[in-house]
């Protein structure tokens, strides 16, 4: 049997916030994203009024902000509050 030479990628784990800053965190994501579908939208109508090279560029920077958009909802997805335990000690 042959060793593995590349160990496996950690996996993602959910990010420990404190429930005080978990709400601005979440707060201050969603605004992101909002700018994001703003920009999205821009991207587009500019798009639609373009041919050839310089509406692949606008369609590329479209692209590019769908996957910022993604990694912003992944992050939101990851996030979760730290419960206290009996003795008033973060978990």
């Amino acid at each position: 049997m042959t060793k593995k030479l590349v160990p496996d990628p950690p996996t993602s784990s959910p990010v420990p916030i404190a429930a005080h800053d978990l709400n601005h965190f979440e707060m201050q994501l969603n605004q992101v994203y909002d700018v994001l579908r703003c920009a999205t939208a821009i991207a587009y109508e500019c798009a639609d009024n373009l041919q050839g090279q310089p509406r692949d560029l606008a369609m590329g920077s479209m692209h590019l902000i769908g996957h910022a958009r993604k990694m912003v909802h992944e992050l939101l997805d990851q996030l979760q509050p730290v419960v206290p335990d009996t003795d008033g000690l973060a978990n």
